[in-house]
């Protein structure tokens, strides 16, 4: 999740993650419990995520170069050995 650090945290350490390195006006991508923490206590404000429809997306390129004998196996290995009449 995307923060803007809008004050500095007290304490600085909390369950050993350190909190004295985000720095007022900074925006930090942090995970969802360091993010939890900080707008539950009023640290820092969420930054919006651009608008999808301005993003521009690359269409996926189809590799053509699979080698001609390229064959997907069907049966797993270890099941070429099993007899199936033999276990029940």
């Amino acid at each position: 999740m995307r923060i803007r650090v809008i004050q500095t945290a007290r304490p600085s350490c909390i369950d050993g993650i350190r909190l004295d390195g985000f720095e007022v006006g900074r925006e930090y991508e942090v995970g969802n419990t360091v993010a939890a923490l900080f707008l539950a206590e009023g640290w820092a404000e969420p930054v919006p995520l651009p608008d999808l429809a301005m993003l521009i997306l690359e269409p996926r390129m189809q590799c053509t170069d699979d080698p001609p004998n390229l064959i997907r196996e069907r049966v797993h290995r270890f099941l070429r050995s099993v007899d199936p009449a033999t276990h029940v």
